[in-house]
């Protein structure tokens, strides 16, 4: 026979079952996996300087063109012996 009682033990051994067990969500994952990795394989490089670690064979002539018009810090080298088109 089913009483009221039985009904209120079971539903207040749900409520213990579910405050006690946690399931994790997708960003709690993503976020204790990237707590996991060594700091050295999380760093972002340091912004370069502005200048190219390329450096143009000797025997080539070469000749520093602005990329953006105006901004000497955005430049690039191209052969000298280019058609100036």
């Amino acid at each position: 026979m089913w009483r009221p009682k039985d009904a209120y033990d079971c539903d207040q051994e749900a409520i213990e079952y579910a405050s006690t067990t946690s399931m994790l969500d997708a960003s709690t994952e993503v976020r204790m996996a990237a707590q996991q990795l060594s700091k050295s394989k999380m760093d972002i490089p340091a912004r370069m300087s502005g200048q190219s670690k390329v450096q143009p064979n000797d025997d080539v002539s070469t000749k520093a063109i602005e990329l953006s018009e105006g901004n000497t810090g955005k430049t690039s080298l191209i052969g000298a012996r280019l058609d100036p088109e």
